[in-house]
């Protein structure tokens, strides 16, 4: 059995609890499925696990055909249950099932040691929740739920894996590209007949959005993302946006030409007391420089002192940096810059663990047909309008303007 190194990466790795192998078209996704199943139904001699497909037809024709060609091939003792849809491995005596999630609350039901979900993006979220129920099995030494699969935008499988990775929860990424045992015409047509984003997706397995406007268009996980901590001898921005739920900040530090995100502050039902307040927690001794929306200047008839004033009284000392807001497609534009120019130059970098950055630069969308930005969903645009605020301060397309700052 050959496997393609991102493959036998997948295959080989038993410990993670929530293990996801997702790629293009190609990448040898189901095929690594199958290697696994077996792999497991080997550790976990004496017990039972599922694999599970989107419709009874990919499970028929695709999954269990995959499954079956690799115990034909390599010799391996089976018998199959056609009315029970299960395949009995001889030697271990462990059972694998075969499922389609039509209907994910036929999913239910006995102990199992393992659960693959094959092409998880094109089922119900149920079809997980119930496959994380039901591995349970006393007997099993290797208890795991594994994911093959290519992204269909921003599904459950982003929410739950892909931007939520922990050291339970892990993605091995395959590209298309990789797999040398594909015909080079095949990839080859891929690139004749996919735009820049269908590539990221169906070729390289990040979710993005397709054909929907995406604002930030610039963003790419594969290039902007970074592990650069926090370094207590240089100053940090720190960028604001003053809606109420969430209250989304960002905490930024400057290398030169390049600025890193390596902090948000996320806060719901809050105010700016206290985000300033977890500001100075987190940061006790840093130098601080806020830049923001120009409405933290306006005093309201519920309180005389304005916004930025509160934020100096309590993250002191600190230098405010503020303009005007400038339209919102140079703000965009600006931004778009840093992530990627016409050179190709990434002067703009976000942590890892700041997963409601990544999520609003990669979802972050314009309403359709129009040139405005779609901001229906409430947890969406106020972490990139901050950073945005920052961004188009200080490289402002049209140029550096007088401001205000105090």
């Amino acid at each position: 059995m050959k496997l393609l190194p991102k493959q036998k990466e997948f295959c080989f790795d038993i410990k993670t609890p929530q293990l996801a192998y997702l790629g293009g078209y190609g990448s040898g996704k189901t095929y690594a499925a199958c290697i696994k199943a077996l792999l497991l139904s080997g550790y976990n001699a004496g017990t039972a696990g599922m694999l599970v497909s989107p419709t009874f037809p990919m499970l028929r024709d695709t999954t269990r055909r995959t499954f079956l060609e690799i115990l034909e091939t390599n010799e391996i003792g089976f018998n199959f249950k056609a009315t029970e849809n299960k395949i009995i491995l001889n030697e271990v005596n462990s059972e694998v099932w075969f499922r389609s999630a039509d209907d994910p609350t036929r999913l239910k039901g006995s102990n199992l040691a393992w659960i693959g979900l094959d092409e998880p993006a094109l089922m119900h979220e149920e079809a997980y929740n119930v496959s994380l129920s039901r591995l349970r099995d006393p007997k099993a030494g290797a208890i795991q739920l594994f994911f093959t699969g290519t992204h269909e935008g921003f599904s459950w499988l982003y929410d739950k894996i892909d931007n939520n990775q922990s050291d339970k929860i892990k993605v091995i990424r395959g590209s298309t590209n990789e797999n040398s045992f594909l015909p080079s015409m095949y990839v080859e047509s891929l690139y004749d007949n996919y735009d820049e984003e269908q590539i990221k997706q169906y070729v390289n397995g990040y979710a993005t959005l397709i054909n929907k406007g995406r604002v930030y268009y610039s963003f790419h996980r594969e290039f902007n993302l970074h592990d650069k901590d926090y370094n207590p001898n240089l100053p940090i921005v720190l960028a604001v946006d003053f809606n109420i739920n969430p209250l989304c900040w960002s905490i930024i530090q400057n290398y030169g030409t390049q600025d890193f995100v390596i902090d948000e502050i996320i806060l719901h039902n809050s105010n700016t007391e206290a985000a300033s307040n977890e500001v100075r927690r987190r940061y006790p001794n840093a130098d601080i420089y806020i830049y923001g929306d120009y409405s933290g200047t306006f005093r309201h008839t519920s309180s005389p002192t304005t916004d930025y004033e509160i934020m100096k009284s309590i993250i002191y000392p600190a230098a405010v940096n503020i303009k005007p807001d400038p339209p919102v497609i140079n703000r965009v534009n600006s931004v778009n810059a840093r992530f990627k120019n016409a050179k190709g130059e990434r002067r703009l970098f976000v942590h890892s663990k700041c997963k409601h950055t990544i999520r609003d630069f990669e979802q972050v969308s314009y309403k359709e047909g129009k040139r405005e930005i779609d901001k229906t969903n409430l947890d969406l645009t106020h972490i990139s309008d901050a950073i945005g605020y920052y961004i188009e301060y200080e490289y402002s397309l049209k140029g550096k303007p007088i401001v205000k700052q105090f």
